[in-house]
């Protein structure tokens, strides 16, 4: 499925809410305290559907981490992000690979041609043992 099955953050829509981060996180805690189904506030609320997995963990460093997808025809599952706020996979791949460098992790660097390559990768269909874009 090419994922690491894990949660990150991108902050792809987190900047619609920065300024109300202290009151969102506030609300989500309270409404876990009092006991109330989360997931339909969380569905219903699309502020508060920004803080991602901390609506379950309640720890500060998943404020606005989503699980990772797998890869598995991603060119036919546009658009991308958890919130559909990437209409191209070439897009994706750009705010990818500057986003990771921007964070401090280990920066992926790919030259504008590597770009297209790995996007031109995403494309290609599947072979007929099924094992093709993986």
């Amino acid at each position: 499925m090419l994922t690491d099955d894990l949660f990150h953050s991108l902050a792809v829509g987190l900047g619609k809410v920065l300024r109300k981060l202290p009151q969102l996180t506030a609300r989500l805690v309270a409404l876990r305290r009092d006991g109330r189904a989360l997931g339909r506030e969380v569905l219903m609320d699309a502020e508060l559907a920004e803080l991602g997995r901390f609506a379950v963990t309640v720890d500060p460093h998943d404020v606005g981490a989503f699980k990772t997808p797998g890869l598995r025809n991603v060119a036919l599952t546009a658009p991308y992000m958890h919130d559909g706020s990437v209409a191209t996979l070439r897009e994706a791949v750009d705010l990818e690979v500057y986003d990771r460098g921007d964070r401090g992790d280990r920066p992926v660097i790919l030259t504008p041609v590597e770009r297209e390559e790995l996007v031109a990768f995403r494309r290609s269909p599947a072979t007929p043992t099924g094992r093709g874009a993986e």
